[in-house]
Parts: C-alpha cells; sequence; structure tokens
C-alpha cells in the first residue's frame, strides 16, 4: 500500500489527524489540509490516489468541491467523511455522478477505522447507486437491513454509542459532548446511522430506539462529570453538555418524554445538561 496517497480536506483538524494516523499506520503517504485553497494547490502539486472529503467546510462546501474535482476530470478514489443527512448526501451524489468522479464509500463520523481502511481498498464505484438515499457500506452493496433486524438489535442493545466532544471555537475548552448510535451488525457489519434510523422511524421503532440511547448515554455522562470534578484544571462538570438525537416524529409523544425525565433522575443527571438535537431524517 506505499504507493497510495491520501488528501484529506476536513476543517476540523483533529478529525483530519485522526484519520491520518489510521492511514499511516495503513502504509499510506498522508497530506491533511484545512481549507479548500491549500486542497486544490496540494491536489495539484502531489496527484493524490485517495481523497478524504469532510462536505461541510466554511469557505468552500463540499459539493462545490466534488465539481471543481469534476472539471479537473480527477481520478483519485474519493472517501467522503461527513455526519450530516441524506439531503446533503445526495447531493454530493448527483454532484460526483454528473462528473464522473470515483466515490469508494461515505465515512460517518465519528468514523470506523476498520471501514476506513476496507475503503482505501475498493474498486470505484458509481456514485449513482447513492442516489437512492442509501449510504455506502464497507462493501459496494448495502445491505437489506428490515424492522425485524433494527427492533432484535434494539432488544440486544447492538446499538451502541460514540460521544463526539464539542469544543468551544473560541477558548478551545471542552463544552460537552454528542452522543451518536453506531449499529455494527454481526453479519454486515456497520450500519450507518441514516439506514436504520430511518427504519425505526418508518416502523414505529423510533423512540424505543431514543429509550436506548438515553439508557446509555446518562450514566457515561454522570460518569465522565463525575470525573471532571475529581481532576483539577478541567472543565467542571455543570459546564458540560449533552446532545441526544431526537425524531421530529416523537415531539408529540409525552410519555417519551416523561420516561425521559425519569431515566434523568434515576441516573443524578440534571435536565439542563441535556440538550435534544433533532435528526435529519
Amino acid at each position: 500500500m506505499s504507493d497510495h496517497k491520501l488528501l484529506i480536506l476536513d476543517d476540523d483538524q483533529l478529525t483530519g489527524e485522526t484519520i491520518r494516523n489510521v492511514a499511516e499506520y495503513a502504509g499510506m503517504s498522508v497530506k491533511v489540509t484545512t481549507n479548500a485553497i491549500n486542497f486544490f494547490n496540494l491536489l495539484n502539486e502531489w496527484q493524490p490516489t485517495h481523497i478524504a472529503l469532510d462536505l461541510i467546510m466554511p469557505d468552500m462546501d463540499g459539493v462545490e468541491v466534488l465539481g471543481a474535482l469534476g472539471e479537473q476530470l480527477v481520478t483519485a478514489k474519493i472517501i467522503i467523511t461527513s455526519g450530516v443527512g441524506h439531503q446533503v448526501l445526495q447531493a454530493a451524489a448527483r454532484s460526483a455522478a454528473a462528473h464522473g468522479l470515483n466515490i469508494v464509500g461515505i465515512l460517518p463520523k465519528p468514523f470506523n477505522p476498520k471501514a476506513f481502511r476496507e475503503m482505501i481498498d475498493l474498486p470505484s464505484l458509481n456514485a449513482i447507486d447513492l442516489l437512492d438515499g442509501q449510504q455506502l457500506q464497507s462493501s459496494s452493496s448495502v445491505p437489506a437491513i428490515t424492522a425485524t433486524d433494527v427492533a432484535q438489535a434494539i432488544t440486544n442493545r447492538e446499538i451502541t454509542l460514540a460521544y463526539q466532544p464539542k469544543v468551544d471555537c473560541t477558548s478551545g475548552e471542552l463544552v460537552g459532548f454528542e452522543a451518536l448510535a453506531r449499529w455494527s451488525h454481526k453479519e454486515y457489519g456497520f450500519i450507518a446511522p441514516d439506514v436504520f434510523i430511518a427504519i425505526a422511524e418508518q416502523n414505529n421503532l423510533i423512540d424505543d430506539l431514543t429509550i436506548l440511547v438515553f439508557e446509555q448515554a446518562l450514566p457515561w455522562f454522570r460518569q465522565f462529570c463525575q470525573q471532571q470534578r475529581i481532576n483539577p484544571g478541567t472543565p467542571q462538570s455543570h459546564q458540560l453538555l449533552c446532545s441526544i438525537n431526537i425524531s421530529a416524529l416523537s415531539l408529540r409523544n409525552l410519555t417519551l418524554f416523561n420516561q425521559i425525565e425519569a431515566l434523568c433522575d434515576s441516573h443524578d443527571v440534571k435536565l439542563h445538561t441535556i440538550m435534544l438535537e433533532l435528526t435529519e431524517t
């Protein structure tokens, strides 16, 4: 894999360096940049074999970058790194398909290092495969996940959480975490959140999934806050927030919110430290 060269464009320096570490461990040469101008300079000078592209950039969004890559007839294999939902992914896929770009996968944030390593060796795929709104997994076909699969995953607690830190851009201080649902299927591997969340919403499973998320996030958050109290020089627990996604379909379910309040009480987590964020589906 020594001939593989990866160019990373991500405005989050920590994410870029994390991808760099995984790629270098896999034997790739890597360059990282946080802005589009440097990215295109490096693209022309260095001629990478692979590109990791964040869709959400402050100076030039990922769809624009894909369009520019198409105009330059770039043949590098492209991995899209993104935490966005279907609409943006569909727009990116259409742009890529229209320009004949070689998309090998979409890597949700926070990403799975194993999935990334597998994408490096994937053959190029026609981005038109993404137009139905399904994200690429670590193979060329999307697994046929059913409502029964999702229901069993919730019951068996196969869906776990990753905690993405949130940092104040001005001070650089930690201000909280976002709890992100992740599912590693025993047969299909990593299942994108957009896939199983959409199935849960369509089959009246979303509230059960939400409760499972709270049951895992609250004790973790409480333990983290307790650790902060005994470690001098770190943010105090009352300053931190835990963001948890909730479906718009759940907003009128008062029973769900009563359950959430009861869970917060049982885990000794103050309600004002929990931030609910509407999912993009």
